[in-house]
This record gives structure tokens, C-alpha cells and sequence, in this order.
């Protein structure tokens, strides 16, 4: 951890068993608070407890709307508030009230898009932003050799034709049933073509495992829930395209892990990739025809795929490396402890 000892506070989703993660000194548990509301402002005492017995040279909030919100409103000082995406680019009216205090009362922003700080320094305009990455593990996420990802299809019963891959969520801004009705039509062109839907809920909403049968695709679709890094990574290895098509994204790390492992990218069209993702695949409208051509066009060509994953993984190690990206936290943590930011506060 760079020498930092790390505290984790915040809503534990599945427990970490009996002992902290390797690296975390301790995790102190809070309610899983849902959307912001009322409740959140119960944690603000015992967040501000928690900190008073740690005592933290720096304060670091992930996720605006909550614990950025609560982070400020206990009044932690240094204060770092990470902005995730939707936090900011999805935000009703309480929300961007909630955002704009948190903003403000950050003595650091740290947007993983240049786009998405610039919504941030919409909000609150004097606040200081970084465009700093969650970036990616280099040496774990890798491509295959030919050997080992035949033996990952085999074992995950994929077969030898073209598999399409989704790693997101089962959340109407994903648009899987675009995905869905898009595959039925490029299985049309490959019938060996596989589907797999790796989702990070205990299981497949009833309205989206339906769309399997409307669509005949049932049978060429294996749905996996939450997994093991490990088995992600198979997943990444395995697949020949991944389909990321949300209304509203910033630089999400899936679309980096696919690029990493070898596995080219369609993408919606949005500022996060215009800016930011400059080879590796393709953009495209959320439109079923639109997704159907771009996902055909890197299946029906071979050399261009293969292409794409060979530039796709350069455009990783040379932006999108963890170690480097890290630190710059690191940096950011020492200059704030250090007395560049505000002294630090537990009141």
C-alpha cells in the first residue's frame, strides 16, 4: 500500500469474512444505505466517531452522492472525493444539492475522465480536479495464448465460434436488451456465435431472462454472476468482442480489462470515449443496428480484430497502467498529509 496503513469505512455488500482483505488495517461496517436519504445522515456522527479513533491523514469518499456527501457534512479534513460516473452525469435535483456540497467541501476531486470533470467544475467551479484512472493491472490482465484460451472455452463450454461478451450490470442504463436482440441478429451470420452475460447480481432479472427466449438465444447464452477475479479474467480471455453500451458512462475499467487481456471493444458513443479510447475497437449510437454492424464488423474480419486487440492492449500499458496511475494518489495523499491541503480535522 505504498506505506499507507488503510482504514475501510463504508456499506460492506457480502462481508469480507472474519479478518480484513490483505493490505486493509481495519473495516469498520456501516448500514447498506440504498439511495441518499434520510438515512445517511444517521452515519454522519459515527462516521465522524470512526474517524476521531482512527485519526486519518487523509480522507478519501468514493461515490459523490453518499459518502462524499456524509464525508463533507462530518467536516473530515484532508478530503478526497472520487466521482464514479452516474454520481454526477445521472443526478436529480437532491442529488446535484448533495454533489455540490461534497464538491466543495473536497480539497481534491479525482474524475477518471476528463469529461467527467468538467461536470464536476460545472457544478462547483472552484473546485480542483485531477483526471486520474482506476487503471489496470498489467501482468494479470493479459492475453491468452491460443492453447490457454481454448482450454478456458472448453471448460466454460463456449465452443470454437465467435464469443460476444457483456461484463456490466443487470440496471436498465446498460441497455442489455439491446445487446440481447442484437446478438439473436449477428447469430443469424455466425450460428456457433456464443453470448456471455457476466453480471455482478445474485441473479438475472425475470424481464431480462425472458428477452432470451423472445429472442432464441437461450441456448446460446451462458449467464454468470458474481465470480473471482481470476475467472473474470477467463472470461476476458476468452471472449473475441466486448459490448459495453450504457446511456452514460466514464471510463469504466471493464472496457480497460477486456482491451488488456487481448479482447477488442464495442463501445457507446459517448465523450469518456471519444476522449480517451483511441483505438481498441469501435464506438457506436445505443441502436440495435448500429451495435449489430459493429460487433459483425470485428467478427467478419479476422486481421482487423486481431489488429484491434494488438492496439488495444499498447493503448492500456501505455495510459492505463495501475502502478502508474496509482502513484499519483500516492503523490496526492503525501502532498495533502504533508500540509499542502488542511490540516487534518475530526470534529
Amino acid at each position: 500500500m505504498r506505506g499507507w496503513e488503510v482504514h475501510l469505512t463504508g456499506e460492506v455488500i457480502g462481508g469480507f469474512g472474519d479478518e480484513p482483505p490483505d493490505g486493509i488495517a481495519s473495516v469498520t461496517p456501516f448500514p447498506v444505505l440504498g439511495p441518499p436519504g434520510f438515512a445517511a445522515r444517521r452515519l454522519i456522527p459515527r462516521l465522524r466517531a470512526t474517524a476521531r479513533e482512527i485519526g486519518p491523514d487523509v480522507v478519501h469518499a468514493h461515490w459523490l452522492t453518499s459518502f462524499g456527501w456524509i464525508a463533507a457534512k462530518a467536516r473530515l479534513r484532508p478530503l478526497v472525493v472520487s466521482a464514479w460516473g452516474s454520481d454526477l452525469l445521472r443526478a436529480p435535483a437532491l442529488v446535484r444539492h448533495r454533489n455540490r456540497s461534497a464538491l466543495r467541501a473536497a480539497d481534491v476531486v479525482l474524475a477518471d475522465s476528463r469529461h467527467l470533470a468538467d461536470e464536476a467544475l460545472r457544478i462547483a467551479p472552484a473546485t480542483r480536479t485531477e483526471v486520474v484512472n482506476w487503471g489496470v493491472e498489467l501482468d494479470r490482465f493479459s492475453p491468452a495464448d491460443e492453447r490457454e484460451r481454448a482450454a478456458i472455452r472448453a471448460r466454460l463450454g463456449l465452443g470454437d465460434g465467435p464469443v460476444v461478451l457483456s461484463t456490466r450490470d443487470v440496471k436498465p442504463l446498460y441497455n442489455l436488451p439491446v445487446l440481447i436482440a442484437a446478438f439473436a441478429r449477428v447469430r443469424a451470420a455466425h450460428p456457433d456465435a456464443r453470448l456471455v452475460l457476466k453480471h455482478p447480481q445474485p441473479a438475472l432479472p425475470a424481464e431480462l431472462d425472458a428477452e432470451l427466449d423472445r429472442h432464441g438465444v437461450r441456448d446460446a447464452t451462458l449467464v454468470q454472476g458474481r465470480t473471482d477475479l481470476d475467472e473474470l479474467v477467463a472470461l476476458y480471455r476468452a471472449a473475441d468482442v466486448l459490448v459495453s453500451i450504457p446511456d452514460t458512462d466514464s471510463s469504466p475499467r471493464t472496457v480497460w480489462e477486456s482491451l488488456a487481456c487481448g479482447c477488442p471493444v464495442v463501445v457507446s458513443d459517448l465523450p469518456w470515449a471519444r476522449e480517451l479510447l483511441t483505438a481498441g475497437g469501435a464506438l457506436t449510437p445505443v441502436d440495435e443496428e448500429a451495435v449489430v454492424a459493429a460487433i459483425g464488423a470485428l467478427l467478419d474480419d479476422a486481421p482487423a480484430r486481431r489488429a484491434a486487440a494488438d492496439a488495444g492492449r499498447a493503448l492500456v500499458e501505455a495510459r492505463m497502467d495501475r502502478a502508474a496511475e496509482m502513484d499519483r494518489v500516492d503523490a496526492l495523499y503525501r502532498a495533502l498529509a504533508g500540509g499542502a491541503g488542511r490540516a487534518p480535522s475530526y470534529p
